[in-house]
């Protein structure tokens, strides 16, 4: 058995993974480890990486194992894994790491393989990691069932050695200074924005091909980042009409969103500004509120960030009253393909990041439940402005399918609590009403036709010829059980560790 293990930086929020190679072998009983192995081709040295997103995996094998195929296990953890967590299972000691990525085959002497490694995988969010720590994704190889744990070249001494290399400088995404970074495009074909352009201003920040003229001490006193940029832009060659450019990676949509709450003469507070009702406009006040998020978090800018959050919370509330006085709370939105709800459960994909990287769990409960009614289409993500392509941890992804298959199994119980009842006892016509809560429940899956249990049917089922008691009955008796069901969401996702404070 071998492990191959590149050191990475872990910087937490936004940040960057930087991967340096180091080598280690381990034998664990019985097993032979030899000279010719794999090699971890993706990540590389030197690649950087951010929590959340994902990345090219690829592990090329080259062992003379005499069976076709050999099984690997991908893991992140905090220190190089020790001799002795390698297990003679092929797989690291529960403990000794902080992420396992999976299990998968890779083939010999160019056979197809039956379960491959995946070409992306997805960076963890690991809370409570900080900005400059040290991680190691290390790829280990299982011999075991090679014939009689046999290769026919010598074994090599077994021996662990694994160095982290110096962490780099954190190198954030708005510091456009290195070459990988640099973004093109000459200043002679700079597009002046015609919201963010002041004659007066003293620095020019260019996004993409379009340039912004502001004030550098307005910024700078609001932002540690935007300091050190504007330090580092004064020695710099590029000027524009004798101010000093600042080239950043950010769109300029996203920097017309942010500007606005940082300039006097257009400032605005975050909280107001935005709806945050779970229909709010999607295609503009979602996207916004999450790019106010990301790039408050970025440059640092807490009162903008706390105000974000504290809207993203209101979006997703934890009090099932508030959920259940919204509009979008009606059954008409559970429905299969409708629509704004199809749009808005994809946005909680992005929900669902923002919560991980601002440790704002309140949202995971009913964010993962939006997440839970897209179905297959969860995996596929959510599309940003710019291109990019948000999408669920892999750990999230588990948790929104494992909760849909949760749903869709208290689905039969709920709807027997719901119809399986005698007429009440002020009933006026107690055996139609007897028939057509039997109906309703014999038909009740086409009253739910998805697990969308949370949202109320009242508004569109309700509308047949009971008595008024009855249905009056019938109303609360699903408020209730949406209300328990409620109180249920941290457990249904898995989230209840994480998520502290949750109406009980």
């Amino acid at each position: 058995m071998r492990t191959l293990t590149p050191t990475v930086a872990f910087s937490g929020i936004l940040a960057t993974l930087t991967v340096t190679c180091a080598t280690a072998f381990a034998k664990p009983g019985g097993v032979v480890v030899w000279s010719h192995h794999g090699k971890t081709e993706s990540p590389t040295e030197g690649a950087a990486i951010k929590p959340g997103d994902a990345f090219p995996f690829s592990y090329r094998q080259a062992n003379m194992c005499q069976d076709d195929a050999v099984k690997v296990s991908s893991y992140l953890s905090r220190a190089p894994p020790a001799q002795t967590a390698v297990l003679p299972s092929g797989q690291l000691a529960p403990g000794s790491f902080a992420h396992h990525f999976g299990d998968w085959t890779v083939s010999n002497w160019g056979l197809p393989s039956k379960n491959p490694p995946p070409a992306t995988l997805v960076m963890p969010v690991l809370e409570g990691t900080p900005r400059g720590t040290p991680m190691w994704f290390t790829v280990v190889e299982n011999y075991a069932d090679c014939p009689d744990h046999f290769a026919p070249i010598a074994p090599l001494a077994f021996t662990m050695s694994s160095t982290p290399s110096q962490v780099q400088k954190h190198e954030r995404d708005g510091d456009c200074s290195s070459p990988s970074n640099h973004p093109t495009g000459a200043l002679a074909d700079l597009t002046r924005d015609t919201d963010f352009w002041f004659e007066d201003g003293n620095v020019v920040l260019v996004a993409r091909n379009t340039g912004f003229k502001v004030y550098k001490g307005l910024l700078a006193s609001q932002s540690p980042i935007f300091q050190d940029l504007f330090a580092s832009a004064s020695h710099a060659e590029e000027t524009y009409e004798g101010c000093p450019v600042v080239r950043l990676c950010d769109t300029p949509e996203g920097l017309r969103c942010l500007l606005p709450y940082l300039l006097p003469s257009t400032y605005v507070s975050v909280v107001g500004s935005i709806p945050t009702t779970v229909n709010m406009d999607l295609e503009n006040e979602y996207k916004r509120l999450s790019t106010l998020i990301l790039l408050a978090d970025k440059y640092q800018l807490e009162s903008i960030a706390h105000q974000a959050i504290e809207c993203l919370k209101t979006a997703f509330p934890i009090n099932f009253d508030q959920w259940d006085a919204r509009p979008e709370a009606d059954g008409l939105h559970a429905r299969a393909g409708c629509e704004p709800s199809t749009s808005h459960r994809l946005h909680a994909i992005d929900a669902v990041h923002l919560a991980r990287i601002t440790h704002t769990t309140s949202v995971l409960p009913l964010a993962l439940y939006h997440c839970a009614l897209l179905g297959d289409k969860a995996a596929e993500g959510w599309t940003r402005e710019d291109g990019t392509v948000q999408q669920l941890a892999a750990g999230d992804l588990e948790r929104t399918l494992g909760g849909y298959k949760h749903l869709c199994e208290k689905r039969a119980g709920f709807l027997a609590g719901l119809f399986n009842a005698a007429p009440s006892a002020g009933c006026r016509t107690p055996i139609m009403c007897g028939e057509l809560l039997q109906i309703l429940w014999e038909k009740g899956e086409r009253v739910y036709e998805t697990p969308a249990l949370l949202h109320r049917p009242s508004g569109w089922t309700f509308r047949l010829p009971l008595c008024q008691p009855c249905n009056g009955e019938l109303e609360q008796r699903e408020k209730a059980q949406r209300h328990e069901l409620w109180k249920e969401l941290p457990d249904i996702f898995r989230v209840s560790e994480k998520v502290k404070v949750w109406e009980e």
